[in-house]
């Protein structure tokens, strides 16, 4: 009586670690939570880099949603005026990930004030 008793538990937890597998790969399935990518920038470094300066930025992607063809935008502006803007786009930032990118600026970033934001996401 003991080997179907041992049999009956080994296929219930065998039956068990199958359901659980199953409810993590669903959980991780792109899509299957709605909400969009939120993707946030940070200034790493600035640069003199040829005839300009180069401004490193970091973007990462704290939601669950995967984005591509990020839209990162630079601006130096001077009493709420702007000077310079450049823009770059990341091909892809997956979700929980961080993606480095650069902004070239004839002018010093250093005497203005930098903002970087996304402008817009395509949903791959």
């Amino acid at each position: 009586m003991r080997k179907p008793a041992l049999e009956w538990v080994c296929a219930t937890l065998g039956g068990v670690v199958v359901l659980v597998t199953l409810a993590v790969v669903v959980a991780q399935i792109p899509g299957a939570d709605s909400a969009p990518p939120d993707v946030h920038l940070r200034v790493e470094a600035v640069q003199p880099s040829g005839g300009g300066y180069l401004v490193r930025f970091e973007a990462v992607n704290r939601a669950q949603a995967t984005a591509s063809a990020v839209e990162v935008e630079g601006r130096l502006e001077e009493g709420g005026r702007l000077a310079e803007a450049s823009r770059v786009r990341l091909d892809y930032v997956p979700r929980g990930s961080r993606q480095r990118g650069g902004l070239w600026f004839t002018r010093d970033p250093a005497q203005f004030r930098l903002s970087l934001r996304v402008l817009g996401y395509q949903e791959p």
